[in-house]
């Protein structure tokens, strides 16, 4: 469908799997093309996403030129937009439109914070993870190879005990763990 849009002009990567980040935008040098850079091991609908998030800091970089908060108005403003685009392709599943549309009503810069967003996502790519808001509180499991127990739960994050060092960590409830 025509849309008001902006148009990018980026060069497209796919890279290895990547922990701390799904995605990335970086301006090119001068005379050079922009490159977004996307987790080659991202399933389909996490891919569109990300896409989109990336799209939305190009979009923003190369109408203004000049540094912007990363996740800030205009990036919020953007992402949003793309993502309402995206809420009306009626052939993406009802479920992951509506949530999409939701989360484009207040976008922030991750979307594993959106509960909602997350299950639309889960029930969508099957997976045999389990995630950390399915534990007990109290009860011990292992994120990124150390041992934790579940201390509390919050809205998005758990508050939980490193059993190692002692030290108190807040983890996103849609984190994948393995429980022990």
């Amino acid at each position: 469908r025509s849309s008001d849009l902006p148009r990018v002009d980026v060069e497209l990567v796919l890279t290895k799997p990547r922990r701390s980040k799904l995605g990335d935008f970086r301006a090119g040098p001068k005379g050079s093309r922009d490159r977004i850079s996307i987790n080659i091991d991202l399933k389909p609908f996490q891919f569109l996403i990300t896409m989109a998030h990336e799209i939305a800091h190009a979009q923003v970089w190369q109408s203004n030129r000049r540094r912007q908060a990363p996740h800030g108005l205009r990036w919020k403003t953007a992402f949003g937009r793309l993502l309402l685009e995206l809420s009306e392709i009626t052939s993406l599943p009802k479920d992951f439109r509506q949530a999409i549309h939701n989360h484009a009503q207040a976008p922030t810069s991750c979307t594993g914070r959106d509960l909602k967003l997350m299950q639309a996502l889960r029930s969508l790519e099957t997976t045999n993870e389990v995630w950390l808001d399915e534990g007990s509180i109290d009860g011990v499991f292992q994120f990124r190879g150390q041992r934790f127990k579940k201390l509390t739960s919050n809205r998005t994050r758990c508050k939980c005990l490193h059993l190692g060092n002692h030290l108190q960590y807040t983890i996103a409830k849609t984190a994948a763990v393995l429980p022990k």
